[in-house]
């Protein structure tokens, strides 16, 4: 009787879902999905980190942050329908979803690496437990994690990539579904639809044969596919684009944000990936590019590893409060490589020919289950080191002490984004009204001016593109209660008018003595003590020290501005904590010590 045919290497290399072992291979699948949804929907919090401000105002539609990942509030759109905490922690369950099925996809995509299709290894149900650890591990660790439960989060783009690489490395990938979801890449960012099309194309170098050209027909329903995906950032272009739009306000950061905290790669490694981890990888890639069957799938792999050096060479977000979408796809990578590696590990150990060598397999797949489970353990101590009254204390110690109904000139696009991300985990005030200085198109903008007339004569002269005037700001003042912080640029004359209120300043219609500013400074430092003790420190919240700093340096130069040494001696004492070596604040305490009076300031950036 004639034998079926042996099938192709790109068949057996394109197995869309694991095959071996059955249903033990959907069941580890169905734990990678599960496993980081859990972690991450246990590290999701109700008041989103400073870190990812920009991200919820994206989300939650409370503010314009450029047309790209408009994508991310179409996922989290069905979640808000939940009855369950506040905004921004439903949003965060959108991300914790998509960081599962990023998992799901890597362990498609990792396990014909451990089966080693078309070789002589003996196939095991183990191989589906070593891949799944593998893939766990890396989506347990920090970077997926802190990415994964954040409002906003990167782990979308880093999903769409992995999407792409898994339909690319299909027997019939679709055309028209990877053409859609390299345009939901590109919508989503730029250079993350280029990374998705680099692995999606790579395959083709391994075909044998040249592809040919596509008919009208099919070509015409690629390119609308690919259309398709960039609806998201079609209608964010349709809705807040216009030409009176900067373009860098526009389109944002078309790269990815630039990292906040720059980490060294041996730190990444060592706190992030974790050295075994990390050699059980690099072991996996080697046995997967020497293996003529995997060579393709190990190709990609391969390609999608490339993008945390790119990311570090491009001053992305590299840790350890950011990530780019980029080095999450790294990092699945190598999770997908270190199945590999370790079940071989497991296979040498099983064919060795020495007593009860199978039961020491299985031991030594129960020692390698110990790695996601220490990465999950470090993504749980990293957001312990977070305080989970970071965003209360800031918003009572900010704004808590202010006038009802107060005006607020927000001169700073940070500090805009800190307070709607407060309002939407219910801790900010409601009936205090934002007015963007720095964005006189905003809603927000002419909201305010509808709220209070007053502030027409301001408006005409920021719209005028000169200084406000202390006449305009006096008569505002003197309507409603208004609170500001000082720009150097001013004239010095209107530092006289402030007392300290919270984090801002109260601008009075009459000039004030330095004995109001120092009982006002006396009176909010128990709140200012709370913000410190919660905020403060190595490992918190690096978006939140760097906006307290801010705020309390503009305080600083207002003091500095009028000459009041022994009030701007205690604001320099409330800086130090949040920036122990700041430049701003060692100028100012340089020209105190060498002048008499009040100095200029103007030449200082809060």
């Amino acid at each position: 009787m004639a034998s079926d045919p042996k099938p192709s290497s790109s068949t057996r290399d394109a197995s869309p879902a694991p095959t071996s072992g059955g249903r033990t291979g959907l069941v580890f699948a169905w734990l990678c999905f599960v496993a980081p949804v859990a972690v991450a929907i246990l590290g999701a919090r109700s008041s989103p980190a400073a870190t990812h401000d920009a991200a919820t105002l994206r989300v939650l539609g409370l503010g314009f942050t450029g047309v790209f990942r408009a994508l991310d509030a179409w996922l989290a759109a069905p979640f808000m329908a939940l009855p369950l905490g506040t905004r921004a922690f439903r949003a965060s369950l959108a991300v914790a979803v998509v960081c599962g099925l990023g998992a799901w996809l890597t362990f498609l995509l990792g396990e014909p690496l451990a089966r080693g299709d078309g070789t002589k290894k003996p196939k095991s149900r183990l191989s589906h437990a070593v891949v799944a650890l593998g893939v766990i591990t890396a989506f347990a660790s920090p970077p997926w994690q802190v990415e994964g439960s954040a409002v906003g989060g990167t782990a979308t783009g880093a999903t769409l990539v992995l999407l792409a690489a898994y339909l690319g490395l299909e027997e019939k990938p679709g055309a028209a579904r990877l053409a859609f979801v390299i345009g939901c890449a590109f919508g989503w960012e730029p250079l993350v639809g280029a990374v998705a099309l680099v692995a999606a194309l790579v395959p083709l170098a391994f075909a044998g044969k040249k592809p040919s050209l596509p008919s009208r027909r099919r070509a015409l329903r690629v390119v609308a596919a690919f259309a398709l995906g960039l609806v998201p950032l079609a209608l964010a272009l349709a809705t807040k684009g216009s030409p009176l739009t900067a373009s860098r306000e526009l389109f944002g950061a078309p790269l990815g944000e630039t990292a906040l905290a720059r980490s060294s790669v041996r730190v990444f490694v060592r706190d992030d990936v974790g050295f075994l981890f990390g050699g059980a990888a690099a072991f996996g890639a080697y046995l997967t590019l020497a293996n003529r069957e995997t060579r393709a799938r190990g190709a990609v792999l391969l390609v999608l590893t490339l993008g945390a050096p790119l990311s570090r060479a491009l001053d992305l977000s590299f840790g350890p409060v950011r990530y780019s979408a980029l080095v999450l796809v790294a990092l699945a990578a190598a999770g997908a490589f270190a199945g590999s590696g370790l079940f071989e590990l497991v296979r040498r150990v099983r064919a060795v020919k020495v007593p009860f060598a199978p039961a020491s397999a299985a031991l030594l797949v129960v020692l390698e289950w110990t790695l996601p489970v220490r990465a999950a353990d470090d993504a749980f101590t990293r957001r312990q080191t977070l305080s989970k009254n970071a965003a209360h204390a800031f918003a009572v110690a900010s704004l808590g002490p202010a006038p009802p109904a107060a005006i607020v000139l927000v001169s700073d696009p940070r500090v805009l984004e800190r307070i709607q991300a407060t309002r939407a985990a219910g801790l900010a005030r409601e009936d205090i009204e934002l007015f963007p200085t720095y964005d006189l198109k905003s809603t927000l903008a002419r909201d305010a001016v509808d709220f209070e007339p007053k502030l027409a004569g301001l408006y005409r002269d920021l719209a005028l593109g000169t200084l406000p005037e202390e006449w305009s700001l006096s008569a505002l003042g003197a309507a409603r209660p208004l609170l500001l912080t000082f720009d150097p640029k001013w004239k010095p004359s209107l530092a006289k008018h402030l007392v300290p209120d919270g984090l801002f300043s109260r601008f009075e219609p009459e000039p004030q003595g330095p004995s109001d500013r120092r009982l006002a400074l006396e009176k909010a430092a128990k709140r200012r003590a709370f913000l410190t003790n919660e905020v403060a420190g190595p490992g918190r919240d690096v978006g939140l020290q760097r906006l307290v700093a801010h705020l309390l340096r503009a305080r600083a130069l207002g003091l500095g501005a009028i000459g009041e040494r022994e009030n701007l001696s205690k604001v320099l004492d409330e800086l130090r904590p949040y920036a122990p070596d700041d430049p701003v604040a060692s100028q100012l305490v340089r020209r105190t010590v060498t002048t008499r009076g009040a100095f200029e300031v103007s030449d200082l950036s809060p």
